[in-house]
């Protein structure tokens, strides 16, 4: 297995940096995803803010298997964008990870691996703001399996990401049976 520096393996794009304070518009032409609209690891598209963006948004532009990576925090956690609407936009919390060279899912899941955590963790200040440089995150090295195995971790990994999903979709519907059923109860007893 050889080991490449990420930067030899993607593009990475800054997130949208306003030049004065972004304002919320109904009527805006494009979207912003903050670290508030990502629960769990998963991008929700649909609360981000509306607003109309003061420089050239294409940029700035999410991708299908783009990778979000959080660089600012202390956990620097990178999430795939998988089939985000148009016109969304992510915020400066952000790097946009365009991988060229090797395959998103298998990149993802890596990057949010002990090795690559602990690389991280070695700029992070501990007091005060807490910041990723682009510098930094392109001199991680990245051990490059093959392309077969590459699309095997990806593939695991999408299976994992809709189990959790679909368990989730479960507990609340079981969720809303047994508040029925205890309210349809009660009702009887005071009916």
């Amino acid at each position: 297995m050889e080991k490449k520096f990420l930067a030899d393996l993607v593009e990475i794009q800054s997130g949208y940096q306003a030049r004065g304070k972004i304002h919320e518009s109904p009527d805006g032409s494009h979207r912003l995803l903050q670290a508030k609209d990502i629960d769990g690891g998963t991008p929700h598209w649909d609360i981000a803010i509306t607003f109309n963006p003061d420089l050239k948004p294409d940029r700035y532009r999410i991708s299908h298997n783009d990778i979000l990576f959080i660089a600012r925090g202390y956990e620097n956690k990178a999430i795939l964008a998988k089939n985000p609407p148009d016109n969304i936009l992510a915020s400066n919390i952000f790097y946009i990870i365009k991988p060229q060279k090797i395959n998103p899912g298998f990149l993802a899941w890596y990057l949010n691996q002990r090795s690559a955590q602990a690389y991280f963790a070695q700029f992070q200040v501990k007091s005060g703001y807490v910041y990723m440089s682009k510098k930094n995150l392109s001199k991680l090295e990245v051990t490059i399996l093959e392309d077969e195995m590459q699309v095997k971790i990806a593939e695991v990994l999408a299976l994992w990401e809709h189990e959790k999903k679909l368990t989730s979709e479960i507990y609340t519907l079981k969720e809303q049976i047994v508040t029925s059923t205890l309210v349809s109860a009660i009702q009887k007893e005071e009916g």
